[in-house]
């Protein structure tokens, strides 16, 4: 006899521990970091703690102490080659190591740090940078301190490929990664970086759910909370309202992990109210366009490859191969018994 799954907490309970969470991770080292470097400082602070406390989320906080390193190299690197076919194939790059490593179930620590390259942009003037990275650094290694006290586990449970779909997932996520940085290099928006952004959240491994049903939710759910964003925005000029609503939205992220689209709607909620107030682009807008852009390339990639490897099998073993593949990608894919 097996013991019953025990039950979730209270959404009250979680709307507060979330609320807790959030204003200790991001919020608070966010203002002081305003106040002793100014904005360049926040905006480090807010980039280090938020994907730093995501990595010790979907890896562990041990494993999260060896990926910071990478991520503030990788945010460094980014800012210097914006702009240049160098960006590019660091996206590839990062695509392909989140690929190959997808075996070892390193595929979320490895994206985080694809995430890291993606946002990070010059600064104005440049040697805002160093400052940049140094708060980013610092919350980033403070946000796993506050994960290892929150009793998060130090190294969490991975889905790991089968050797034989790690090599589809590799060239699959290089294609669509450098495709994506291709695109919004030539996309006039500031926001483009959101594009390959949007490709290694979608490689984030998600039991239970395919490739398919990941894009589709994230594109309404996206759209969910955007057009909700804009609703707020007609209504509320306020720039401390804004930024309140935003950490609301936020909040719900991460109380409310579940359903899936709930989750992508209120995190693009949180985004545009957090931008617009100082940013004169079209942050809805692009925020759907790049998500729905980004999910349509990993799909069309993807069935792209599996066609492509139903087609070259010249031999009966190279065929009983595909055919094993397929079985297993539709086992994994299927959502769990109830």
């Amino acid at each position: 006899m097996t013991d019953a799954p025990s039950p979730s907490p209270p959404l009250g309970r979680r709307l507060a521990t979330a609320t807790r969470t959030l204003a200790i991770v991001a919020v608070v080292p966010a203002v002081i970091a305003f106040v002793v470097g100014g904005p360049t400082a926040a905006g480090g602070a807010v980039l280090g703690a938020v994907l730093a406390f995501l990595l010790a989320l979907l890896a562990g906080w041990r494993r999260s102490l060896l990926f910071i390193v990478p991520m503030i190299g990788a945010a460094a690197l980014s800012a210097v080659t914006s702009g240049t076919a160098w960006w590019v194939l660091g996206l590839g790059v990062l695509g392909l190591l989140a690929g190959a490593l997808s075996a070892r179930g390193l595929v979320a620590p490895v994206a985080l740090v694809g995430i890291a390259w993606s946002v990070s942009k010059p600064t104005d003037p440049p040697a805002d940078l160093l400052v940049l990275l140094l708060f980013a650094a610092i919350t980033a290694a403070y946000a796993v301190l506050v994960a290892r006290r929150l009793g998060l586990p130090g190294v969490a449970d991975a889905v790991r490929l089968p050797p034989r779909r790690v090599a589809l997932a590799t060239v699959g996520l290089t294609i669509a990664a450098t495709a994506a940085g291709v695109m919004a290099q030539h996309w006039d928006n500031e926001n483009a970086y959101w594009l390959p952004m949007t490709v290694f959240v979608l490689a984030i491994p998600a039991p239970g759910t395919a490739l398919s049903e990941r894009a589709l939710t994230r594109v309404l759910g996206t759209a969910a909370g955007v057009g909700a964003a804009l609703v707020i925005l007609g209504i509320i000029t306020s720039p401390v309202v804004l930024y309140g609503l935003a950490f609301v939205g936020m909040t719900l992220t991460l109380a409310v992990p579940t359903p899936r689209w709930f989750n992508a709607a209120t995190v693009a909620a949180g985004i545009v109210l957090a931008l617009s107030p100082t940013s004169e682009s079209d942050i809805a807008g692009s925020r759907l366009g790049a998500t729905a852009l980004a999910a349509a390339l990993v799909v069309l990639t993807a069935s792209t490859l599996a066609l492509v490897a139903r087609v070259m099998p010249s031999s009966s073993e190279q065929r009983d191969q595909v055919a094993e593949f397929e079985k297993e990608r539709r086992r994994d894919e299927s959502p769990p018994p109830g």
